[in-house]
């Protein structure tokens, strides 16, 4: 019993890394509690199994995105996975059009770092009258027409409320990218992974941004990204 408590606290250890010294106190006391509560041992070797799990999964996934050039970007395209934010987005989502201006200005400060957006449509899949919905056509764009992928996400991002046909039509006119609202099998497993990476992450919600290892789901403030930013990433 003596020894599993010990591979168990072990485990906690590791798992909480750079910080685990900083918090010794608590790693004693989680210690003291398994030995005094013995039937809670199971219950929390669990949780910590799953933990690490997942953390290697979002690991795997972080890594596959920061070195691909499937996600539409902003900023710096050549910057190194310390120099980049990854936010998981939906264009019919209120809460990603307002996190829009937050990114924009922190890359005017910042021209060094990347945006990475990995688009997954959340709140609408199908749409009546087409063959798409926002998040295919706005991924084909950037596969196939990158030049003009930064019109299309503005004006994607500036409609209040959710796409329609209508309003796919209409913004593929402006930028004379109609041909890409037709259906595309490399679109679509782009976005199955990007359904995946955002399960293997753990989010469960739009917006969602990684900084290095910090996640933050939803809408952040300028001020309180920056802060994430600086501690996380490499900026001048």
């Amino acid at each position: 019993m003596k020894l599993l408590i010990k591979t168990l606290t072990a485990s906690i250890f590791f798992a909480l890394s750079a910080g685990a010294y900083a918090q010794q106190d608590k790693i004693d006391e989680i210690e003291a509690m398994l030995q005094q509560n013995p039937e809670i041992i199971e219950s929390v070797y669990q949780s910590i199994k799953q933990y690490q799990q997942q953390r290697a999964s979002m690991n795997t996934s972080m890594s596959a995105i920061y070195n691909s050039d499937d996600h539409p970007a902003f900023g710096n395209l050549d910057a190194a996975s310390d120099q980049q934010i990854v936010v998981f987005t939906d264009y019919n989502c209120p809460y990603c059009k307002r996190l829009e201006p937050v990114l924009e200005q922190l890359l005017e400060n910042y021209p060094e770092l990347k945006v990475v957006n990995v688009i997954v449509p959340l709140r609408q899949q199908q749409l009546e009258g087409i063959d798409t919905n926002s998040a295919f056509y706005a991924q084909r764009v950037w596969q196939e027409q990158p030049a003009k992928f930064k019109q299309v996400h503005d004006l994607l991002m500036a409609k209040n409320g959710m796409h329609s046909a209508k309003s796919l039509r209409q913004i593929a006119s402006k930028t004379n990218t109609e041909s890409l609202l037709a259906p595309s099998d490399r679109v679509e497993a782009s976005i199955r992974n990007n359904y995946k990476m955002f399960s293997d992450i753990g989010l469960r919600g739009t917006p969602g941004t990684v900084v290095g290892t910090d996640i933050i789901p939803g809408l952040v403030p300028y001020e309180n990204l920056l802060e994430v930013v600086k501690a996380n990433l490499k900026v001048r």
